[in-house]
């Protein structure tokens, strides 16, 4: 069954329930809402006018780690901190930060036939991500194999924070299967670039 508002010289808009309906109650809002705004539902029936938010670029944070030197780290266990940090203080409430990482890696392996290192993305001291084989190379061969370039990630992060508090980043690296193989992390440009993005 149908009902039909006719209009007031012709026409009329007709609202049809499905052919096998359930009984359901939508309770419209007072007003009629402003230019642009949607209609939504809570799943209980009640309807309300709701504003469409297009996500924003609130603000833009890059760091440079370009240390020169030989920074090696020759446990195949344990991370290293490799200087590359940024910190953002966001300026709204609710806002997720978008993380782009491009970190340096030199893998040197002389004993067997893989060279591989670990990156993991940090905020402060909780890790967000580790990225199991940032940089890798194996051909089943033997002897020494070398392996250099950039990791590139990105992550979104949510955080819990204070207005006015500042949330710090930071990566860091390891040399992987072996303790013969060795990871050096400073002798290329690393970056590290934040985007707080309001929601």
């Amino acid at each position: 069954m149908a009902l039909r508002l006719n209009g007031q010289t012709s026409g009329y808009v007709e609202l049809e329930a499905p052919a096998t309906a359930a009984s359901n109650t939508l309770t419209l809002p007072n007003g009629n809402g402003s230019s642009g705004q949607y209609l939504q539902t809570n799943g209980s029936g009640g309807l309300s006018w709701q504003t469409v938010t297009t996500p924003e670029i609130l603000q833009v944070v890059h760091a440079l780690n370009e240390t020169a030197g030989s920074a090696t780290g020759t446990s195949a266990t344990s991370y290293n901190d490799t200087g590359l940090s940024a910190t953002i203080t966001p300026v709204a409430a609710g806002s997720s930060i978008l993380i782009f990482a491009s970190q340096y890696q030199y893998v040197l392996n002389s004993l067997i036939s893989t060279a591989s290192g670990k990156l993991k993305l940090r905020r402060g001291t909780t890790d967000l991500k580790e990225y199991n084989k940032g940089i890798y190379k194996t051909d089943g061969g033997t002897g020494a194999h070398a392996l250099w370039g950039n990791v590139c990630v990105t992550h979104l992060d949510t955080p819990t924070y204070t207005l006015g508090n500042s949330v710090s980043y930071n990566t860091q690296v390891k040399a992987d299967n072996s303790t013969n193989c060795t990871l050096t992390w400073n002798t290329t440009p690393s970056t590290l670039v934040l985007m707080e993005i309001k929601a």
